[in-house]
């Protein structure tokens, strides 16, 4: 029992050891307070260095301000240069055009050469010619046919009557080429219309 009365017992402890006892909790209250101290202080420079580079830092909107203004200028040359380009373009076409029309100028200018235009024209003048004498042979072969059947006389005369209007456009058109080929303007021929 005597080591329960011993530990459930405490000795009375001296003013040397009280005082030691007292100085280590102080001595842990204020590092305790100089830590909060410290944090506070920490953080209370943090929001400081935050405000003060927020004071010299550029405004958000003043620099949005400005590469608006510098998108603009941009804008502006590029629909500067646009209009120039569409310049460029009318100018071209108006070239291309002009090319053109020298072009076909050429193209259908009458040849100089007497001698091309006269074989050409001979060359027409015997197909017209040979158009007339197939219609000339049709209304003979046409004409005989009908003196053999009875009763064909009225077909005859509306055929007859369209293979002569065939025949006077190719009597026409023999006329226009001996003309050109002379080097002299053609006449407006009148096309032959059937009368009703």
């Amino acid at each position: 029992m005597s080591k329960e009365a011993e530990a459930g017992v405490e000795e009375p402890l001296s003013d040397a050891e009280r005082l030691q006892v007292l100085e280590k909790s102080a001595k842990l209250n204020r590092l305790l307070l100089f830590g909060v101290a410290g944090v506070v202080v920490l953080i209370l420079v943090g929001m400081l260095a935050v405000k003060v580079a927020g004071l010299f830092a550029e405004d958000p909107s003043k620099a949005a301000a400005e590469q608006i203004s510098l998108l603009e200028k941009q804008v502006k040359g590029l629909k500067g240069d646009i209009s120039e380009l569409q310049g460029q373009v009318l100018k071209q076409e108006a070239q291309l055009a002009l090319q053109q029309t020298g072009n076909l100028a050429g193209i259908l200018k009458p040849t100089e050469d007497p001698g091309t235009v006269s074989q050409l024209a001979k060359t027409l003048q015997g197909q017209e010619n040979d158009f007339q004498q197939v219609i000339l042979t049709l209304q003979v072969g046409m004409r005989d046919l009908a003196y053999m059947l009875p009763g064909s006389r009225t077909w005859l005369d509306y055929y007859t009557e369209t293979l002569n209007k065939s025949l006077a456009t190719s009597k026409a058109r023999t006329l226009e080429l001996q003309q050109w080929a002379r080097g002299e303007a053609p006449a407006v021929i009148a096309p032959v219309f059937k009368k009703p």
